[in-house]
């Protein structure tokens, strides 16, 4: 990658100084990490963005802090960011060598779950990650996969008891979702389930993701609801094309725009009717106007 210029940098860095590597013994701080500390120059903002990247995406219950932009508070780009990034996809691959992280495994290793076991669809690598919340927040442990028909998942996920939220992941790489139908289960009737996502509305029920980790989350479950109903199709941006996604998003920013020029000329002329007409109505309200109404309508008969 190219490194921004006149980028501050520490003679020893350890990469791996992240909030969750640090502990607070009375009122001194403790790093419990020190294995991945290189003597090579590696920018501070680099150090930055990984403290900040690791403590608002490890954790879904800090989505409300996304919004925040803590980078740009830390004098972070997006161009920084998009160079970070990818630093940081070279240093993941540098720490597997040839080994396959667990998260990977799991359209090869996992045929899914079903009420029934003959229905399980082994073929099937295309699958649906959910967790459960029950109040530790989502982990693995607390975690089910359910299979898709081809591009499609149109299923029912039960939730337990004591969940408080659910998490749906359509894949684990950048994707295009369109979301037919979310609706709860309540006995014999149906509720709308809220939901919140990390990817980007297009438009309708159109969701770009442009993360390896796309979720959605159903943050409040409405009481008695005993299961979700959840309609989607799923195209990897691998097989759709991120340049079709584009373009397609910037047509649609062009017709807004449009439609909010046309919108704004079609207030101007309402404005220029509505003024005429009321100059029109105070001019035939003036004694001059009548007059001539008068022996106007008074030629007419003679």
């Amino acid at each position: 990658v190219v490194i921004p210029e006149h980028a501050k940098c520490a003679s020893i860095t350890n990469i791996d100084a992240i909030c969750s590597n640090i502990i607070l013994v009375e009122d001194d701080w403790m790093m419990l990490d020190y294995e991945w500390s290189f003597e090579f120059p590696i920018p501070v903002r680099f150090q930055l963005y990984r403290v900040l990247n690791y403590y608002l995406y490890a954790s879904t219950m800090r989505s409300c802090l996304h919004d925040l932009d803590f980078f740009a508070r830390m004098g972070i780009t997006k161009e920084e960011i998009a160079v970070y990034e990818e630093m940081e996809h070279h240093f993941q691959q540098y720490i597997l060598g040839e080994l396959v992280p667990m998260r990977n495994m799991y359209d090869e290793i996992s045929p899914g779950v079903a009420d029934d076991v003959k229905s399980i669809r082994t073929s099937s690598k295309k699958k649906i990650h959910v967790y459960v919340d029950e109040g530790q927040d989502f982990t693995e442990e607390n975690s089910f996969m359910l299979p898709m028909e081809g591009a499609v998942f149109n299923s029912k996920i039960d939730c337990p008891e004591l969940a408080t939220r659910l998490r749906v992941d359509p894949c684990e790489e950048p994707c295009l979702v369109h979301v037919s139908e979310v609706k709860g289960v309540a006995g014999d009737s149906y509720v709308t389930v809220p939901f919140i996502c990390n990817g980007k509305n297009l438009f309708g029920d159109v969701y770009l993701f442009e993360t390896d980790d796309p979720y959605f989350i159903f943050e409040q479950l409405p009481e008695g609801v005993q299961a979700i109903c959840v309609n989607m199709e799923v195209q990897p941006m691998a097989e759709y094309g991120m340049k079709t996604v584009n373009d397609i998003s910037d047509r649609n920013r062009d017709l807004s725009k449009e439609n909010e020029t046309l919108n704004q000329k079609i207030k101007e002329l309402t404005e220029k009717c509505e003024a005429q007409q009321r100059l029109i109505q105070e001019m035939e309200n003036t004694k001059v106007w009548k007059a001539y109404s008068y022996y106007k309508n008074r030629g007419k008969k003679a």
